[in-house]
Parts: structure tokens; C-alpha cells; sequence
């Protein structure tokens, strides 16, 4: 057996946790879990999906829903203040 480390923060460990808990997992068990999903499916074992960042990077690319250029930092403010 071998052991695997790895950085997450604090508040991140804490309530990964306490859900595996719930669960009746320790956090040890639940990430050998995922591995072990991850061997079987040869995959991510769940859905990733985008954030709700996905429909503005759309936008953006489509050229739609954008706001007006602005070429000084007093015309930004004054769009800002309407």
C-alpha cells in the first residue's frame, strides 16, 4: 500500500469530512472510492459540468449581450453612474 498526498484547503477538508461522515466514509475511504470508480469507468465517476460562467463565455464569443467599449477610465465611471 502507498500513500497519496495531496494540498485542499482547511475549510475544504473539514466539510468533505463531515459529508463522508454522514455518510459513514472516512475521507480516506471516499477518495479511494473515486479512484477506485475512476479505474472501473476508465473516467471521471460523475458529470462534470460547466459553471455559470459557460452562457457569458457564449456571449463572448458570439459577440452578443456585451457592453460598450471604453477607451478612458472617466467614460467607464460616467456608463457606471447612469
Amino acid at each position: 500500500m502507498t500513500t497519496i498526498t495531496f494540498k485542499v484547503d482547511d475549510e475544504m477538508k473539514k466539510e468533505a469530512t463531515e459529508l463522508y461522515k454522514s455518510m459513514g466514509l472516512d475521507l480516506s475511504s471516499a477518495l479511494r472510492l473515486f479512484i477506485k470508480q475512476s479505474l472501473v469507468t476508465r473516467s471521471i465517476p460523475f458529470v462534470i459540468k460547466a459553471d455559470e460562467l459557460t452562457p457569458v463565455l457564449d456571449d463572448v464569443v458570439k459577440g452578443v449581450n456585451m457592453s460598450e467599449e471604453f477607451t478612458d477610465v472617466k467614460s467607464l465611471m460616467e456608463s457606471l453612474d447612469a
